[in-house]
This record gives structure tokens, sequence and C-alpha cells, in this order.
């Protein structure tokens, strides 16, 4: 009927410096709880700033302030073909890396004229790793150097596209490459001169998945590890010493700490964490280990329901719905503090807590059970 409407498009915000990042799906606009990351630095000076000399062109252009990307701003450039007969067209910034390091590089890219984006690192793996990446139908395509790749759904038509490999050598350059077909082939095709595609936010980073976006300027930039903690009154107005319950539904991308509690040091501790990729209860009482428990494993970045119980020689830990495991002879440590999406003596989480809930009563292994039910 040609009559107006209000239509939300997701946007990437930015929480203020001490404040929780509670993130959404972008797609379905599902709350996805609290994020936790570790620290990491984006190393690709100017990563929204395609047009500036760091960024080398090669039989191509960029228009910039062109669409509105994932922040919702009019920020997002196109990378555009010229019309050489059987080549490549590209863009190329170059870094100084550790040799033997992992690292992932990742972009925001939206569909033009051309929907294949490919991302190519020089000396990875012991020679150039190179990833193609289907808009249309959002498959993948890799070689070897890179041990891994993904894509991720950004809404409004964007996405982050990731790879990861180790570097074999102390330099590197990331280079975003536009494709007409999905092919790790560097030879190209004739471009007309004016197809392209949309990009936003390049970034490079020490690890082996990609973390939220670090916009970077002139320099490289570093986002600070997140710390979520309870001590004092706000923790001991709550927290019962000699029995109790946590209940936890998280996802992470790395087998890391959720959440414990701790006197400050690794002597006394109680932390739900991860042996390989099973989640794992561990309890520490005057130096010496009490529990360590694991259920079935949890894939990484999906979401999964856990409840633990401790006291005296009665510790017990549930998955999923899952049986209980259980520990029947173990001591309960004396703990001061609460920590969230981390734990005393193990990384951060790297991912989301959607619900976190404390029972000062050590609840029964059939109620374990049924409160992780998916």
């Amino acid at each position: 009927t040609t009559q107006p409407i209000t239509n939300y498009v997701p946007a990437l915000q930015t929480a203020a410096s001490g404040e929780p990042r509670f993130d959404h799906d972008p797609i379905t606009g599902e709350s996805l709880g609290f994020l936790i990351e570790e620290q990491r630095t984006n190393l690709l000076p100017y990563s929204e700033q395609f047009d500036n000399a760091a960024w080398l062109k090669f039989r191509c252009s960029i228009t910039t302030n062109t669409v509105v990307a994932p922040d919702g701003t009019l920020t997002g450039s196109k990378l555009v073909e010229d019309t050489d007969a059987i080549n490549s067209y590209y863009l190329r910034e170059t870094v100084t890396i550790v040799s033997g390091t992992t690292y992932t590089t990742s972009c925001y890219v939206k569909a033009a004229e051309r929907s294949v984006v490919q991302l190519l690192q020089t000396n990875f793996g012991g020679g150039v790793a190179v990833a193609a990446f289907d808009l249309a139908d959002q498959s993948t395509l890799s070689d070897d150097e890179f041990t891994g790749t993904a894509i991720y759904d950004a809404g409004n038509n964007w996405y982050r596209i990731s790879a990861t490999g180790v570097a074999s050598s102390t330099t590197t350059n990331s280079q975003i490459r536009i494709s007409d077909t999905k092919t790790l082939d560097l030879a190209g095709y004739t471009g007309d001169g004016y197809s392209g595609v949309y990009i936003w936010g390049a970034q490079l980073e020490a690890g082996a998945f990609p973390t939220s976006y670090i916009k970077t300027t002139s320099a490289q930039a570093t986002r600070n590890a997140d710390a979520a903690s309870m001590t004092g009154t706000n923790f001991s107005s709550w927290y019962r010493q000699d029995e109790g319950t946590v209940y936890g539904e998280y996802s992470s991308a790395q087998a890391s700490g959720a959440f414990g509690f701790d006197d400050g040091t690794n002597n006394n501790r109680m932390r739900i964490g991860y042996t390989g990729s099973a989640p794992n209860l561990l309890s520490v009482a005057n130096g010496s280990v009490q529990v360590s428990v694991s259920t079935a494993s949890l894939s990484e970045n999906t979401f999964g329901s856990v409840a633990a119980s401790y006291k005296i020689n009665d510790y017990a830990l549930s998955l999923n719905g899952d049986s209980p495991q259980t520990d029947t002879n173990a001591l309960v440590p004396a703990v001061t503090k609460a920590t969230i999406g981390v734990a005393q003596a193990v990384g951060n989480i790297n991912g989301h807590i959607k619900k976190l809930a404390f029972y000062p009563k050590r609840l029964s292994n059939a109620t374990l059970q049924a409160l992780t039910e998916e």
C-alpha cells in the first residue's frame, strides 16, 4: 500500500568504561548476556579508514562513507575493482608480528556487485594463507595455511569474516581481496571498473579466535580484559561458606574459567572452568586439591547449563540435565570473593554469561539435573 513503516536494524554499540557489556544476537534480538573477553590488541591502524596511505591499493580504489556501517554510522567504504585483464584487486597493510604465534584476521564485509571476499596473510603456516568467503550462501573455503575460518551474520546484510593461522615470520601483510567466484586462485579475473564489495572494521589480533571489534586510527589499539567481581559485604551478604549451589548458563569461545570463588590466592578457591572442552568443577582448600570432576564436552560458542553444589564431603556437577558427577571426600575452602567470567589462576571465558544464580543450600542431585535440563 506504499505506506510508511518503522524498521529497526542492529547497530554495533560501545559500552562505557566500567560498564558491563550486555550483548544481543543481531538477527533475532535475543539477549546473549554478559560478554567477558580477554585483553586483545588490533594490530591494524586505520581499521575503518581504508583510503589512508597505510592501506596500499592494487588495481582498485576506495569510495569512503558510502554505506551505513555495522555501528549505524555512514562510515562503510566500498572496495572497487579497476579494469585490468585477468588480475587481482585488493588492498593490504603490513605489520610486525611474532613468529610462531597464532593470529586471527577479520573484517566486516557486505556484498555489492561482488559477493565473494578473500582474506590473505603472508608468512602464515610457512607460506601464503588464503581464505574465500561467499556472502551469498555464507560458505567458506581456505587452504591449509589457515587453521580455521568463520563467517558471522552481523545483521543488515553485513557479515564478519575471520581466518586463523600461525605466523612463520616476523612480518605479514593483511589483504582484503575482491573475487568473482569462491576460489583460492589469486590469478583473478577481468574487472569492469565499478563492481566491488563494502568493507569496514579490519582487525588482526594475536589469538586463536576473533574477539569483539577494536577500532583503531593512526596506531594500534588495545582493549583491556573484562574483569567482574564481588568483594566485601557485596559478597559476604549472600554467600554461604559451608554449603551452596551455583547455576549458570553460558557459552565460551575457548576453554577457560566461567565463574568462581576465592580468597585472592590459589590456595583457597572453587571454580567452574574446563578440562579440555569439558566443564570442570575444581575445589582447592589450604593449597590442596579437594575436587576435580568433569562433565561431558560442551562445544565452543554453544550455550550450556551447568549447576554445581558444594558441602563438606558432598560435591556435585551437572551439565544439560546429565546425571551429576560427584565427589564425597572433600573439604570446602574459605573464600572472600566471587568472580564472573573468569576464575582464579585461569583466563577469561571469552564468551557470554546469560544466567547466573546462587542458592545458599546444597541442592539435591535430582534438582541439579532439573535445573540444567535443556
